[in-house]
């Protein structure tokens, strides 16, 4: 009855009596070469920073940071490394060190047949610490959901239900024979458009079962099968076949649709059923299914398709394939992959899964035995391909390429429990015959410090390259180089500019590069003035681009949006967004930036890309304004470490201007000159622990907002003969063991995006009180934010960083306030008395002003309303209790901080 189309659909099935015949295969295409693309999945949430690691010889510093931040437990010793050379791969490091109990993968990176990839994971765009909240929608940190993402690899479902394998085959579909074959289960990764009917195989790792086999299902006495007519397997299977087909026999043209589909998909699975069994159990056979003897020493010429000699005859499997759980599912791979040419195929995609790395205990023992699992059947995996010569002089493993990865890396740090956390950014693994292997792609962090402006803060590193640089190189090796083929297969690179990796980057016979790169490139900055408080959300982001590479064509270009801030108009109502993006252009384009004249400053453009916007109300574009135009762009990818980076003259920020504003009467202890030459001085006595010389300008505007917003509080010592120098000692070193969050220095504090933070390091209980209503506790905290506010509105940025940090602060001001009639808090009533200004009308037709903009950043969450600031850790409380409004010399309406007038 189950098998019935009438149980599977609500529409009548009207059948005929022509038999059902199984759906024919897609021919092979004889001109096309073999080829073969494996993913492993290795589920969990894999520690890989315990895979490759800095090694003391090529980078000591950093090994030295690897083993303070992973702690005296969890790292990799030298003694438990093998050297990795990667003075190739422009790494802050000339040698790594892989954990050697991955032994035949540091050989086979030696023997350049594995490359690693660094630090790379899951990306909407480009981001760092401080804006990767508001330019990111996945929900980070959940295995299924990061696991779907590093599947589809197409953040904005453009393509939705598919991944990124299942979308290489629908493209080949058409020309040529592909094979999308999961191990046990299907897996989103192989899933391409439904309506090509192109379906995934699942196979279980064990071989395939026949449809019917055995048992006393169809018994008719007392003793199984003993009153059966046909009692044989064989002969059961057909008497139960023979009626499912009947019953799922072809329809009339007025029949159910539904049960047309059900009723081929379960003629065709069938079908399938048997040609997958057939051809493996029959592998190792003669064509009449008689055993074929064999001998140790001749069973690479006597047993085809990959069999191996066992116990004088020719069976399944590859014999140095080992008995484990990866390794069965890796044998199944290569035993169909032998058989391609009985299987009729040009492409094959597998996806394996190999799950356990969840490591929250113990993280060490879990993991070294796992990848001593993965050790062993890569080995066995590539040894038996190598095996299999070719008529052209290869072997079947220069057909294949494997990637391995997971879902997301794990924390710098452990947890109490010996274990690491969920993270983000890990490191991956590629291997193959034509892998350009033997070097380290992507970029490896240059430091473990949480304050890295490439770390969450929690220890967990933030990818430098996404997946789709990967795949990108991927899709051109099996054969697609069609630039519209591939942006149907990623759908989200063109949002990576020109960092992304080309298959003559990957692979020894790559021939393919990145069209539209390696010409001039060109940087914009163009304003929209909008109704509303906001900015590009990421897709409206991607559709900007879109727009101006369509405004170009046929030129071929690159073009993605590096970032935007938001400020609003004085006296005008509105608020304009500052956009600023890149353009890069293919090397035959010499004239850039006159393309860019011609075609992107247009009214036609403007009018088009103010439509990406989803808002409703007006929207006006200005001109676009050329920032800058550079003839010879650096290597592809761009995200590469420099070979002398260069330190930020923080004065350039802290002008004399902004000083004085701070500091009309400096103390003797307390110059400009003073500052800028103590800052000078002490990068260049600590460059390892410099201060003001990591991040973008807003990053450091915001590190400043909070330093001098201290300073005015008077709170750092001032009696030292050394004034500045004493005082950046302070504020980089001091570890004191007052108030709460002992260990962290008030700079770590503000990396992390607290402001809190500070209070208890500088003055512990007068501003971080054991009790609510201690002497001199409000005073003290409406001081320091009203400072705080003054030096925000000084360096333009609206620099209001978390309070959570302070124990009881956020509870006691929020009671406080909710307390209207409370006149024992004086303090609280200036908070709480505090009205915001009206809100303006959106306006149907918005001018911009002449006036210059004060041009405070914003971010803006995954939803598309504004969040109160870049920085990822902002406290939402502080708006939520305090009305938005900071009170004093200066105010801070919502996300604007300007002076009293």
């Amino acid at each position: 009855i189950m098998s019935t189309p009438e149980f599977h659909t609500w529409n009548t099935a009207s059948m005929t009596e022509t038999a059902r015949t199984a759906t024919p295969s897609v021919p092979k295409n004889l001109h096309v070469p073999y080829k073969v693309l494996v993913h492993v999945n290795l589920f969990g949430g894999m520690d890989s920073m315990n895979m490759l690691v800095p090694h003391p010889d090529g980078c000591p510093s950093l090994y030295d940071e690897y083993k303070l931040y992973r702690g005296s437990d969890n790292y990799v010793a030298v003694t438990s490394m093998d050297k990795l050379d990667a003075t190739t791969s422009e790494q802050p490091c000339t040698h790594f060190g892989v954990n050697n109990v991955l032994h035949h993968l540091a050989e086979m990176y030696n023997e350049g047949d594995a490359a690693f990839f660094a630090n790379i994971g899951h990306l909407q765009k480009a981001v760092n610490r401080y804006n990767f909240q508001a330019e990111t929608s996945a929900q980070l940190f959940s295995h299924h959901s990061m696991k779907e993402e590093m599947f589809k690899v197409d953040a904005f479902r453009s393509r939705s239900g598919t991944g990124v394998l299942g979308r290489m085959a629908d493209v080949f579909s058409f020309s040529m024979a592909v094979g999308q074959t999961a191990l046990d289960k299907s897996p989103t990764i192989l899933k391409g458009d439904p309506s090509l009917a192109n379906p995934v195989k699942v196979v279980k790792t064990g071989g395939l079962d026949p449809f019917y086999h055995g048992g006393d299902i169809l018994a008719c006495g007392a003793e199984p099968n003993s009153a059966c007519p046909g009692g044989s397997e064989h002969s059961k299977r057909t008497v139960l076949l023979e009626k499912m087909q009947d019953l799922n026999a072809k329809t009339q043209a007025t029949s159910s649709l539904q049960a047309e589909f059900w009723s081929q998909s379960f003629i065709d699975a069938i079908a399938e059923t048997d040609s997958f069994r057939s051809l493996l159990n029959g592998a190792c056979k003669t064509p009449d299914g008689n055993d074929i003897a064999c001998s140790s020493s001749d069973s690479a010429s006597v047993c085809p398709n990959g069999c191996q000699c066992s116990s004088s005859k020719c069976t399944g499997g590859g014999a140095t394939i080992p008995d484990s759980e990866l390794g069965k599912k890796l044998d199944m791979v290569f035993r169909l992959i032998a058989l391609n040419e009985a299987r009729n195929v040009n492409r094959d995609f597998f996806a394996v899964e190999y799950g356990g790395f969840d490591a929250h205990f113990e993280m060490v023992s879990g993991l070294n035995t796992k990848l001593r699992v993965i050790n062993d059947a890569i080995y066995g995996f590539r040894q038996e391909l190598k095996a299999k010569a070719l008529s052209d002089g290869s072997t079947l493993w220069d057909k294949v390429t494997l990637v391995m990865s997971s879902e997301f890396g794990r924390s710098v740090s452990p947890n109490s429990s010996a274990g690491t956390d969920h993270g983000w950014g890990g490191n991956a693994v590629m291997m193959g015959g034509k892998v350009n292997g033997g070097k380290i792609f992507g970029l490896h962090p240059s430091t473990y410090n949480p304050s890295d402006d490439y770390n969450t803060g929690r220890g967990v590193w933030i990818p430098r390259t996404p997946w789709e640089s990967l795949w990108h190189a991927v899709v051109q090796w099996v054969g697609i180089t069609n630039e519209s083929a591939i942006n149907y297969v990623l759908p989200n690179a063109v949002n990576f500019g020109c960092n992304l990796y080309a298959e003559v980057d990957l692979f020894t016979d790559g021939t393919a590069s990145l069209s539209g790169c390696g010409g001039s490139v060109v940087t914009l900055q163009q304003s929209f003035f909008v109704s509303e408080a906001r900015v590009l959300i990421p897709d409206e982001q991607k559709a900007f681009c879109e727009q101006v590479v369509a405004s170009v064509a046929p030129v071929e270009i690159r073009c993605f949006i590096q970032d935007q801030t938001l400020s609003e108009v004085p006296a005008g109502g509105s608020y304009e967004i500052v956009v600023n993006y890149e353009i890069n252009f293919g090397p035959t384009v010499t004239n850039g930036e006159e393309v860019v004249t011609e075609n992107i400053d247009t009214d036609s453009f403007r009018a088009e890309a103010a439509s990406v916007l989803q808002m409703d109300g007006d929207v006006v574009i200005q001109q676009a304004e050329v920032v800058t135009v550079t003839s010879s762009p650096s290597d592809l990818p761009s995200l590469e470490p420099s070979e002398s980076p260069t330190v930020l003259d923080i004065c350039t920020i802290v002008t004399s201007a902004i000083f004085e504003t701070l500091f009309p009467n400096p103390s003797a202890l307390y110059t400009y000159s003073g500052f800028c030459s103590a800052v000078a001085t002490w990068n260049l006595d600590y460059p390892d622990n410099q201060i003001f010389a990591a991040g973008d300008e807003f990053g450091l505007r915001n590190q400043l907002a909070a330093f001098f917003g201290n300073m005015l509080s008077d709170l750092f010592p001032t009696n030292s003969a050394n004034g500045w120098a004493d005082t950046i000692d302070f504020w980089t070193n001091f570890r004191g063991s007052t108030g709460t969050g002992i260990g962290k220095t008030c700079g770590e504090f503000v990396s992390d995006g607290s402001f809190g933070g500070t209070l208890q390091r500088i003055n512990g209980e007068l501003e971080c009180p054991s009790s609510s209503y201690e002497t001199g506790y409000f005073d003290a905290v409406v001081s320091r934010l009203n400072n705080y506010c003054n030096a925000a509105t000084a360096f333009n940025v609206e620099a209001l960083l978390a309070m959570d940090n302070c124990n009881l602060l956020l509870t006691t001001l929020e009671t406080c306030t909710e307390s209207t009639g409370d006149v024992t808090c004086t303090a609280c009533q200036v908070w709480a008395g505090v009205t915001l200004p009206p809100s303006s009308s959106p306006s149907t037709s918005i001018e911009p002003s002449g006036e210059p903009s004060l041009n405070p950043s914003l971010s803006t969450m995954p939803s598309g309303q504004p969040s109160l600031s870049i920085r990822p850790s902002v406290a939402i409380e502080i708006a939520s209790y305090y009305g938005h409004v900071l009170v004093g010399d200066g105010k801070c309406y919502g996300r604007v901080c300007h002076p009293t007038e």
